[in-house]
């Protein structure tokens, strides 16, 4: 296996050197500018495209370095999540931007991206592309979105499978999707092959599932998951440990809480919001946290409303997917919750950041924004 790894390693820094350098940029003259240091000695390419605002990107074949235009952004977080999900993880990437600010840079090398400033630097960094990653070749960590069901039968492994599916249908890079050992153990059932624990199986087209013996995401360092751009995982809430709330908040990128309308699922809820508050503003590290509400059976008078669940919980409910009579193999189809208010795309777009404009994504961020200012 080591052999094999560091075969790969090689083979994977042969092609840093050898594939063509992509130039994203929306900009003419920087473009042409880059293009001017570098031409003749490594093939370039252009894609005219605004990288920030871009909805998608399609990058051409044999491209493994990638030199990214991020102008005057100095949202270390937002661009680096941008990379994250935008730029396959066999690429390197550097980034260019108009921001002369030693703190700018070091927030991008601490994440594994290198930055170089247009007017000072341009021949720095074309020397360094020139060069190759070197001892600079850092991996990007992948995007850890980490499903919580706080009751059980909730709904959790589906919408853990198809938020997976709708991932991957937005941005045509490699996922994993992993169910941890508080899960359902019906991972099997939804890609139609056996699942041995710790093996990784090959689902349908970008995707990978995995079964893993912990109440905890894996290592994203273990070389057989660097090449993921997201790993979504799911696990049962309701019956971890304080402690173990603690390290979920600490490991993931992103968590979705799977609620119910029941007063079980929403006390599990608040309990875990406590603990992911602490470790938010202590981390460095720009995490996100959605409520999801599943009518996994028909709501009938007695169950919570949506108002009293975000007054309980003091944050407002993300997407609510509503009951669905469909059984039996129509409910694994991608097509699920893709009604009038398609919640599913809602939440896909809204975890990917794609559409701004989005009504619930800006209720969400108005509402952190005054939970911050008066807390």
């Amino acid at each position: 296996m080591r052999l094999l790894l560091n075969k790969d390693l090689a083979q994977q820094k042969n092609n840093l050197h050898d594939g063509a350098v992509l130039i994203i940029s929306a900009r003419p003259a920087l473009r042409e500018a880059v293009t001017q240091q570098i031409a003749g000695m490594v093939q370039v390419k252009e894609l005219d495209v605004d990288f920030l605002s871009g909805s998608g990107l399609n990058l051409p074949t044999n491209v493994y370095r990638v030199l990214i235009d991020i102008g005057n952004c100095t949202d270390v977080d937002a661009v680096i999540n941008r990379v994250k999900s935008q730029i396959p993880q066999h690429c390197w990437c550097m980034l260019l931007g108009e921001i002369d600010s030693i703190r700018v840079a070091q927030g991008f090398i601490d994440r594994g991206v290198r930055y170089f400033h247009m007017g000072s630097q341009l021949a720095e960094m074309a020397q360094r592309v020139i060069a190759g990653p070197g001892s600079d070749l850092i991996k990007r960590q992948s995007v850890l979105i980490t499903v919580l069901g706080c009751k059980g039968g909730v709904g959790t492994s589906l919408l853990s499978w198809q938020l997976a599916r709708s991932i991957v249908q937005y941005r045509k890079l490699p996922l994993l999707l992993l169910q941890g050992s508080r899960g359902s153990q019906d991972l099997d059932i939804m890609v139609g092959k056996k699942i041995e624990q710790g093996g990784i199986v090959s689902g349908q087209e970008n995707t990978d599932v995995m079964l893993i013996d912990s109440v905890l995401p894996p290592d994203r360092d273990a070389p057989e998951l660097q090449k993921y751009n997201f790993m979504v995982f799911d696990q049962a809430l309701f019956n971890v440990s304080k402690e173990q709330m603690v390290q979920q908040a600490e490991l993931s990128s992103c968590i979705l809480l799977v609620i119910d309308r029941s007063m079980a699922s929403v006390r599990i809820a608040l309990n875990f919001i406590k603990e992911f508050e602490r470790v938010s503003n202590a981390s460095t590290e720009n995490k996100r946290l959605f409520i999801c509400l599943n009518d996994h059976r028909p709501v009938t008078p007695g169950l919570l409303a949506v108002s009293d669940i975000e007054s309980l919980l003091g944050k407002p409910v993300s997407v609510s997917f509503p009951y669905l009579k469909a059984g039996g193999d129509a409910i694994l189809e991608h097509t699920l919750w893709s009604g009038r208010r398609k919640p599913l795309e809602m939440l896909t777009k809204m975890i990917l950041a794609m559409d701004d404009s989005n009504q619930q994504s800006f209720v969400y961020r108005v509402w952190q924004s005054l939970m911050r200012k008066f807390s």
